[in-house]
């Protein structure tokens, strides 16, 4: 029988840690249920997709948020539909409609909601 190596893991490879990153953001991104829960959670006016997509962009989808959770995340596999869910408690991801202008994740989730 031959040995063969174990696949790469997250620690080892940035290409197996982003592509799970990427998979977690885009899920939650895509899910009108868990963004209709948030949207009940945090603040009026907070535009979860955009706030997702920037701490995506500005931290978690780099190579400085992957060395980051090589230094103080001990685990074999990372638990991304928490960190997702985290990501919006910090306040430098979060992003805000403009004043006077309509939630359009709120009016989507009413339009869908309606029957």
């Amino acid at each position: 029988m031959i040995d063969l190596p174990d696949a790469p893991t997250w620690r080892d490879s940035y290409d197996v840690y982003i592509a799970d990153c990427e998979r977690e953001f885009d899920s939650k991104s895509d899910d009108p249920e868990w963004i209709a829960e948030r949207k009940a959670l945090y603040p009026r006016g907070l535009n979860i997709r955009m706030s997702l997509e920037k701490a995506f962009i500005t931290f978690w989808g780099t190579t400085e948020g992957w060395k980051w959770c090589k230094v103080h995340r001990k685990t074999k596999k990372l638990n991304w539909n928490l960190c997702v869910n985290n990501c919006l408690n910090n306040r430098n991801n979060r992003v805000w409609f403009e004043k006077g202008k309509p939630d359009m994740e709120a009016v989507e989730i009413d339009r869908k909601r309606s029957p």
